[in-house]
């Protein structure tokens, strides 16, 4: 390393910039935490060969516009790193790759679209409310494994969703879940969602 630094120095030097005259840059990258700390540390090692890096987080839904407009001079973009987005089209959209069961439907597709490119907060907040129709034994089943899904199985999934804020809405006409059992299974079994749900 310290070799190819003072390469890098005279390379510098031959274009006119030294310890008294740096060449300022942007490195710009996405607002996602595993990107932001390796652009962290290429500008400190930038700084070694006379290379004043700063850093320029970009929300997530405005990163790609920039990228395809080429509208950066450093864009810090690993690949090989599990991208939200990238994930659910490939996994899930209609043709992906990591699709191996051939499913499609153009309005996941859409979804997937249109959670990547939101920024408005309560437009996001909207999606994540869920409602299921009936406290017999599907209808609780059903809630407790999408409040687990969205708390901590899909949490990594959505770049610009935080799942863990999801709302779930058990709607059931009696006055109570689980009307086939004992009040006390019905109260243990709310008791229940609900501590699943903070």
């Amino acid at each position: 390393m310290p070799q190819n630094r003072a390469q890098a120095r005279a390379i510098m030097a031959k274009l006119g910039y030294g310890p008294d005259h740096r060449l300022p840059i942007k490195t710009s990258v996405r607002d996602l935490p595993y990107l932001r700390d390796p652009a962290v540390l290429l500008n400190d090692q930038l700084k070694e060969v006379y290379i004043d890096g700063e850093l320029e987080v970009i929300d997530t839904t405005k990163w790609f516009p920039r990228v395809m407009r080429h509208d950066y001079t450093v864009a810090l973009a690993p690949l090989g790193v599990g991208d939200p987005d990238q994930t659910l089209y490939n996994v899930y959209g209609c043709g992906g790759d990591l699709n191996y069961n051939g499913y499609c439907n153009a309005e996941v597709d859409q979804l997937i679209d249109r959670q990547s490119a939101e920024a408005d907060p309560e437009k996001k907040e909207a999606w994540l409310t869920l409602i299921v129709i009936g406290g017999g034994p599907t209808g609780v089943e059903m809630a407790g494994q999408i409040g687990e899904l969205a708390r901590d199985t899909l949490r990594r999934d959505f770049r610009a969703i935080d799942t863990r804020r999801c709302r779930i809405l058990l709607i059931e006409a009696a006055g109570r879940l689980l009307t086939g059992f004992p009040p006390s299974l019905s109260e243990k079994a709310a008791r229940s969602l609900r501590r699943l749900g903070k």
